[in-house]
């Protein structure tokens, strides 16, 4: 596969055929071009380099992951899942992506975030998370925009006129001189005799049906406006609901009266119908499924690795914690013989 190849594999495949070799031959890999791979990420994503990249350093010499060495195993996550893994929990660290509702918001939906507290240290807290709503918005909003973008179709693949004009010219160019009979002409005669009825009929809506003393009364315009926006905000919420669902997602509201503003909050799976579904805000699932898509892998995948960089993160902070209040061996046995 590697030296010959005959077929097209996957990526994970071929880190996994790349493992066996070096194993077979003793061969110690390195682990993957962390940085290499972090930065081509985060410009993908247009997120400013210096804004993330301090914390990824630290978050990466901190944790020193595994998962950034090549496995045998075909069951295991890819090294460029563990990459962007390790980028999603730094990002929502820095932009404060904790299901505070700012998709929700960015819509103009009422969402109060705020305790009734009057601790100083918490109002403190509010005013910096604060600081960092509109960044996050217009992060999520360029995320959002990547998404859609990306996962529009193909030039070519929006009529039959295009995609004969492609395969005429790219898939099957020459082969119509080449070829001693008239199998590839056929390509330029369907093209030829397709004729794309440019005169596509609007539907009338109901909008069509309005008379005109009704478009020139000022207050039915403004209740007509208000409507198409509260639908509009409606049928952003139910297309970001659709999508979650069809991802096995479950959509959770806004955290409200939350105390910490800045608290870094852990998503976890529930059982349902049989079937373990993923709960998560909108806020996180925008920032993951951009990424997943920028990795070329399904988002419930992305965000388990996600999870399991998590879990990693809160095993070193345990243990941490437990060497810091261990009791030193020899003052131990001082206070035992005084």
């Amino acid at each position: 596969v590697m030296f010959r190849p005959n077929e097209i594999v996957s990526a994970q495949r071929l880190e996994a055929r790349a493992a066996l070799i070096a194993h077979v031959i003793g061969l110690a890999l390195p682990p993957v071009n962390f940085y290499g791979i972090a930065l081509n990420y985060l410009k993908r994503l247009s997120i400013p380099e210096d804004k993330v990249l301090d914390l990824v350093r630290l978050l990466h010499k901190w944790s020193m992951p595994w998962d950034l060495y090549l496995s045998k195993n075909l069951l295991r996550l890819p090294t460029r899942l563990c990459v962007m893994s390790l980028l999603i929990v730094a990002i929502r660290m820095v932009y404060n992506i904790n299901g505070f509702g700012v998709w929700e918001r960015s819509l103009g939906l009422d969402i109060s975030n705020e305790a009734d507290v009057d601790d100083e240290e918490v109002s403190e807290t509010k005013s910096a998370a604060k600081e960092l709503s509109d960044e996050t918005e217009e992060l999520l909003k360029n995320l959002e925009a990547k998404y859609d973008v990306a996962a529009e179709t193909l030039e070519y693949e929006k009529d039959l006129l295009s995609y004969l004009s492609h395969g005429k010219n790219e898939l099957f160019v020459g082969l119509d001189e080449a070829s001693a009979d008239d199998t590839y002409k056929s390509v330029d005669n369907l093209w030829k005799g397709y004729t794309k009825d440019t005169t596509s009929k609007r539907g009338r809506d109901w909008e069509d049906d309005l008379s005109f003393n009704q478009l020139s009364l000022d207050d039915d315009t403004r209740s007509m406006d208000h409507d198409k926006e509260e639908k509009a905000k409606e049928g952003e919420i139910t297309r970001l609901r659709t999508d979650m669902k069809e991802n096995l997602f479950c959509y959770i509201p806004p955290r409200v009266k939350v105390k910490r503003l800045d608290s870094y909050l852990h998503y976890a799976r529930k059982k349902e119908d049989g079937g373990l579904i993923y709960a998560a805000h909108a806020d996180y699932y925008i920032l993951l499924r951009v990424c997943a898509q920028v990795v070329e892998i399904d988002a419930r995948n992305m965000h388990r690795g996600v999870m399991s960089f998590e879990r990693r993160l809160a095993w070193i902070e345990k243990r941490i914690d437990q060497v810091l209040h261990l009791t030193p061996p020899c003052m131990f046995m001082s206070q035992t013989g005084s």
